[in-house]
């Protein structure tokens, strides 16, 4: 039985508090406020209280008290970037969000999705999807790897966002459906597909790689995450030091990696806002950045890896006085 409660279920609750309030008069046991517990908690003072959890994750979400009307953000890990020569970027992690969810009272497992690894420098084997990240059996799909080459030559594979098409095969990885309950939103895209003979992006939540317009001339950007305003890293003490990462306002999640390509300048390699990794033009790629679910990096040629996308995480938030 899915814990989230329908409209009509919430009101029919509330009509009854209502009523025993009005006619009876006293205090309905187990009525009290409800609250939460678990996870790195924070309260900025913007009017919410946080809770976040992070890879390695070992902690529950506890409600007590009463139903909980919360904000959710679920973000998946990011794939790894292709190994080789003319890589792809990875996709980002698969986004969840949910604006508003009533969440019962009870005990709520959380897994974190951990970033996919980059495929070797000879290209022969490939990396590997990022992890999901899961909530109470709700999943957000983690990202898929990106094209390898020119050892093995494999497509970018699919995941919550796809990985980047590489310069020695035609095809990109899709963004696979993520089933969630109707409260929640998907953001996922397809990995770059665009430019023959270089190393595409990965999808990003926001758009597809090498979205047109984003600094694409080389084909090579990562899709750029989704904003959340709400989730903005300056209200995360944990994510304080991630803001510049995070694109404008520092709100987006879910970046793809960048493809590889020499001589290419880093601004076209770059992978995408929210945590995506930027490809390189030789030499192994940086890992993107923990906890935003970016995607790793291309690389530009047979002496470079590809990098590992970064964790995923959970973000709570509801209402404080």
């Amino acid at each position: 039985m899915s814990p989230f409660k329908s409209s009509e279920g919430r009101n029919l609750g509330k009509q009854i508090r209502s009523y025993i309030s009005r006619n009876i008069g006293g205090t309905i046991i187990g009525g009290g406020k409800a609250y939460a517990s678990g996870g790195a908690e924070s309260t900025p003072g913007n009017g919410y209280k946080y809770h976040l959890f992070t890879y390695p994750n070992t902690d529950v979400f506890v409600v007590s008290g009463g139903d909980l009307t919360c904000e959710i953000l679920m973000v998946a890990a990011g794939g790894g970037g292709g190994g080789g020569y003319y890589t792809g970027g990875g996709g980002a992690g698969g986004v969840l969000h949910a604006a508003s969810t009533t969440v019962a009272t009870g005990s709520y497992s959380i897994i974190i999705g951990q970033g996919g690894t980059g495929g070797t420098s000879n290209g022969d084997t490939d990396g590997t999807n990022g992890g999901n990240t899961v909530f109470n059996n709700i999943t957000a799909v983690g990202g898929g790897f990106g094209s390898t080459g020119p050892g093995a030559d494999n497509p970018g594979n699919p995941g919550g966002s796809g990985g980047g098409r590489g310069g020695y095969d035609p095809l990109a990885g899709d963004a696979v459906n993520q089933p969630a309950p109707s409260d929640f939103v998907a953001y996922g895209n397809p990995g770059g597909d665009s430019g023959p003979g270089v190393g595409n992006g990965g999808g990003g939540a926001g758009v597809k790689g090498n979205n047109p317009g984003a600094n694409d001339a080389g084909h090579q950007k990562g899709g750029n995450g989704y904003p959340f305003p709400g989730f903005a890293g300056s209200l995360i003490p944990t994510f304080a030091s991630l803001v510049p990462l995070m694109g404008p306002n520092g709100t987006y999640y879910g970046g793809g990696g960048g493809g590889g390509q020499p001589g290419a300048p880093v601004a076209i390699r770059a992978g995408g806002y929210g945590g995506g990794a930027s490809g390189t033009a030789g030499g192994d790629a940086t890992d993107a950045v923990s906890h935003l679910g970016g995607g790793g990096g291309g690389c530009g040629n047979t002496n470079g890896a590809g990098s590992s996308g970064g964790p995923g995480c959970v973000i709570i938030r509801y209402q404080v006085d």
